[in-house]
């Protein structure tokens, strides 16, 4: 949610600068570099071109010395403690389990005011449900936008905050 219209998030292609070898997954979910951290974004081209493989990146998986302040500064608790393993090219990288729609409902919708929108001066702060989330939760809870704010939200999510502060005290 952002003045500019749909962005993609910062796990947009994580998986793809992994696989050729641009850096390692951050259990956010994130491309993490050592230049550059959790906030490397990329963009992906989809080509038959002949290309060589890159190896992968070589060095330690960023989190293993991290107290992980990214799950205590999801404002949804979309992110769980339980690590997902992906293998890419026969190397395992982990990342939190992740509630889609609870991030969604902070990042993409703008409905909770720590993420970002009261940054900006809205009065938008709704909660997620406990349980799951249905698309009827959504559609009331779009409802409770501010009136004034709703189509000026700024995002930036809490979980990459917290992990960018971490690598940067490393």
């Amino acid at each position: 949610a952002n003045p500019r219209g749909l962005q993609h998030d910062f796990r947009a292609s994580a998986l793809a600068g992994v696989a050729a070898g641009l850096g390692r997954m951050c259990r956010i979910g994130a491309l993490w570099t050592p230049e550059f951290g959790p906030t490397t974004l990329l963009a992906c081209v989809v080509t038959d071109a002949d290309f060589q493989p890159t190896p992968p990146a070589r060095f330690p998986p960023p989190c293993e010395a991290c107290s992980a302040p990214c799950l205590q500064a999801c404002p949804t608790a979309a992110m769980s403690a339980e690590l997902v393993e992906i293998d890419i090219y026969g190397r395992a990288e982990q990342m939190f389990r992740l509630d889609f729609l609870r991030c969604e409902w902070a990042k993409r919708y703008g409905l909770v005011a720590d993420s970002g929108p009261k940054f900006v001066g809205s009065n938008t702060d709704v909660k997620p449900p406990d349980g799951p989330i249905t698309a009827d939760d959504i559609a009331q809870a779009l409802l409770q936008l501010d009136p004034l704010q709703k189509h000026w939200l700024c995002v930036v999510e809490p979980c990459l905050q917290a992990c960018y502060r971490a690598w940067r005290e490393l």
